[in-house]
């Protein structure tokens, strides 16, 4: 799939990739995550599931149950 991103001319690429984010003040790092990377700009797309997985991810960190 093309690169939506106007000025690149990239191609999507299948990666597991390291996705990072903050949570509750702290550094929350989960690995293998599938989605979609443009080699050219390096873009990321990630898949509704895929999303929604980690959101229930940040839910349980922010309930403590992690």
């Amino acid at each position: 799939m093309k690169c939506i991103v106007e000025t690149c001319s990239g191609e999507y690429e299948d990666r597991d990739i390291e996705h990072s984010m903050e949570v509750k003040g702290e550094l929350v790092v989960i690995d293998n995550v599938p989605a979609l990377v443009c080699p050219v700009c390096g873009n990321v797309l990630m898949a509704e599931e895929t999303v929604a997985a980690l959101s229930r991810i940040v839910a349980e960190v922010e309930a403590g149950k992690q």
